[in-house]
């Protein structure tokens, strides 16, 4: 099964190389350029992982990531990617809710890594529910009520 992963990048360069990475290497991957692009489509498509970038033409990233932290049964990962290198960045992204910082460099391999890890969690963590069921799996559908 493929995990989603929704990326949030205002330069249409980076966002298109991260795309290709991430379906090369066969996860489903949802692009989005504003801050406003991706609540919306954190809302609708409910991703397992996010690559928010921290400048953003309507909205810090910090922020987007706050908001994404807030979004009721969204239990959805974020690393934070940027060009800067700022310890006083690290901590706000952190005290968003960030679970993991990444600085931009030429050579993704950092940034695949944690996306890696978070995956690779996510499939342990499957595992094991499933295993405690005894191999029966149950899908419940929860219907909101307006």
């Amino acid at each position: 099964m493929s995990k989603k992963i929704l990326i949030v990048d205002d330069e249409p360069d980076e966002l298109r190389v991260l795309t290709d990475i991430l379906k090369r290497k066969e996860y489903e991957v949802i692009g989005a350029s504003t801050a406003e692009e991706a609540l919306e489509k954190a809302r609708q498509e409910k991703p397992y992982l996010v690559l928010l970038d921290t400048v953003l033409p309507d909205m810090d990233g910090i922020e987007v990531c706050r908001q994404l932290k807030q979004v009721e049964k969204l239990a959805t990962k974020v690393i934070v990617y940027t060009g800067k290198i700022d310890a006083v960045e690290v901590t706000k992204a952190r005290l968003a809710g960030a679970d993991e910082y990444e600085v931009k460099t030429q050579d993704c391999a950092k940034l695949l890594a944690a996306v890696k890890k978070f995956i690779s969690e996510e499939r342990e963590r499957v595992k094991k529910r499933v295993s405690k069921t005894g191999g029966r799996v149950s899908i419940i559908k929860k219907r909101r009520i307006r």
